[in-house]
């Protein structure tokens, strides 16, 4: 039975992480020809052909020169026309524009309408004509939505449209120009598509969000058709319902990338994928960046993360070629899903800086917490929600904002010494063996504790943080802990779980983090005040005033 349930767990970590299988350690690039055949060899272009798929791009009817233009493979710019011209081996189905910064394209509901149809013959020749619209972007706001996982499951259509509330009203409050948003992948989940797929997510996102909001996405590996096989017909239904896989936009002065880093090994007997960067993505981003000066601004948004919350790149992934095209540009900021935790990494690597958010899940812990006890949580206790960006010109700020909390809602506090999860308090009906696997899971927590001890969990923490504790005017020492769990969690996901349908071990266990602080007042009724500052120099703070009881209702 131990053995059985070790292995599920294990299994249940897995498919936290996405049912990522173990990967080898490549060195490069896998090449993808786009048809899954196994052959290698390279179309062969009939002599006679140099363009296959050509148009115009226009504002109010003028030519508007220099905008970059790409079927996936090629990339090309339009003349002092506005004209282009391509040859393409029209695999993917679309030509799109790199809309420039300034533009905005026309809109189909929530979708920014930067790329066309084309035909599957190379021999016919097609015409694709692009307008924008020229609005002022000095100024404005990017939104980064992490997994949603839309699925009709644990009331997730409840709990996203008070999600789809809080951006909407983050919009009508915004006073920093136009808003935009950029997903970061499983927005649906293959596995539900028997009665939700990514057509009615869109169609929900639509309805909640469409009046107001242009929404660019990035591709998850809970996105792609499980009943597929090969990495060209898995993303199929997604590229005829959400659009391209990878692409570029500009908004302002910035360059932003979207990246599919889920390479599918589905076969007709087992779903697999690897985290990487395919080389046929990797040749196209090369001629992309030809065409965005080094003082660029860039912004890449992937699915799966750059870096681990240890802060180790994952080099087997192929993301040593993909920071070396970044080399001598001023300024690389990567944000990624996948975790549905929140961390921040900053690393040089093939002599590029690269800072990365891991930008936690606008379905927290697959909306769980949420349905159980009313507390959206993931499992590194974050605040289900996500990531603003607010740009003014070339420079910005960003932080994490928690559905239906203040921007300043940056931490929680937990009196340790209130803080006691035993089985009989919070699990008393659970069985045996889940009294004790309970307690195994909570650790330490689950004794009490007199040594009027602190804890903070700082979510969007990165080393540039401040973190000040003052108990009656004089500061004490703040330690950083490292793998240790949030204890609501805990409670809110695990406890609940052993306590209502517990059998021999839980889907979604809580992650252990790096961004828990511990402090160690004086007094186990003193009042602290704690002082959070981030990287901008935004102070957020609270008055602890102890004991403070570890109830649910506490942190509702």
């Amino acid at each position: 039975m131990r053995i059985r349930r070790l292995i599920l767990v294990l299994c249940s970590a897995a498919l936290l992480w996405g049912c990522e299988p173990a990967a080898p350690d490549y060195s490069g690039l896998i090449h993808h020809t786009g048809d899954d055949s196994g052959d290698d060899t390279p179309e062969v272009r009939p002599e006679d052909a140099k363009y296959n798929v050509s148009g115009r791009v226009t504002c109010e009817g003028a030519p508007v020169a220099g905008v970059v233009v790409s079927d996936g493979h090629e990339v090309t710019a339009t003349d002092a026309d506005g004209a282009y011209r391509l040859y393409s081996k029209k695999d993917y189905g679309y030509v799109f524009i790199s809309i420039p910064g300034g533009y905005e394209v026309p809109r189909n509901g929530v979708i920014p309408e930067f790329f066309k149809p084309i035909s599957s013959s190379v021999s016919t020749e097609d015409n694709a004509d692009f307008t924008l619209k020229k609005v002022e972007q000095k100024n404005y706001t990017m939104l980064y939505f992490g997994d949603m996982h839309l699925a009709d499951r644990m009331s997730d259509f409840a709990q996203f449209r008070e999600f789809a509330d809080d951006v909407n009203s983050l919009i009508g409050s915004n006073r920093n120009g136009p808003v935009y948003a950029l997903t970061l992948g499983d927005m649906a989940w293959d596995r539900f598509w028997y009665r939700y797929d990514l057509a009615d997510y869109l169609s929900e996102m639509n309805d909640d969000c469409g009046e107001s909001l242009p929404v660019f996405h990035t591709i998850g590996n809970h996105d792609p058709d499980a009943d597929a096989t090969g990495d060209y017909y898995t993303p199929l239904k997604y590229r005829t319902t959400i659009g391209p896989t990878y692409y570029s936009f500009n908004v302002g002065g910035t360059h932003y990338v979207v990246l599919d880093d889920i390479d599918c090994r589905n076969t007709a007997s087992e779903r697999s994928f690897y985290n990487m960067i395919v080389s046929e993505e990797y040749q196209w981003l090369k001629k992309d960046l030809a065409y965005v000066s080094k003082s660029t601004p860039v912004i890449i948004t992937m699915h799966a993360p750059l870096y681990n919350n240890s802060g180790d790149v994952q080099q087997r992934n192929g993301y040593t070629g993909l920071l070396s095209l970044f080399e001598g540009y001023d300024r690389v900021h990567v944000v990624t899903g996948h975790t549905h935790i929140v961390y921040n990494v900053g690393r040089l690597s093939s002599g590029v800086h690269a800072y990365e958010s891991n930008s936690g899940a606008v379905c927290g812990g697959w909306w769980m917490t949420g349905a159980n006890v009313g507390i959206h949580l993931s499992g590194d206790g974050a605040p289900g929600g996500y990531r603003v960006m607010d740009f003014t010109g070339k420079n910005y700020t960003t932080y994490f904002k928690g559905t239906g909390h203040s921007r300043d809602f940056q931490f929680r506090s937990y009196d340790r010494n209130e803080l006691q999860l035993s089985a009989a308090k919070w699990t008393p009906n659970a069985s045996t063996i889940g009294k004790k696997d309970f307690e195994e899971a909570v650790g330490e927590y689950a004794t009490a504790s007199s040594d009027n001890y602190v804890l903070l969990n700082v979510w969007d923490y990165d080393p540039s943080w401040k973190i000040e504790v003052k108990e009656n005017g004089k500061g004490l020492p703040v330690t950083k802990l490292n793998d240790v769990k949030d204890p609501l969690y805990l409670v809110a996901y695990e406890a609940y779980e052993y306590e209502n349908h517990y059998e021999d071990y839980v889907y979604y266990p809580a992650y252990t983090t790096k961004h828990i602080f511990r402090v160690q007042a004086s007094s186990p009724t003193s009042t602290l005040n704690i002082s959070v500052t981030d990287r901008y120099g935004k102070t957020f703070t609270e008055t602890m005033t102890r004991p403070k009881a570890f109830t649910l209702d506490n942190y509702r």
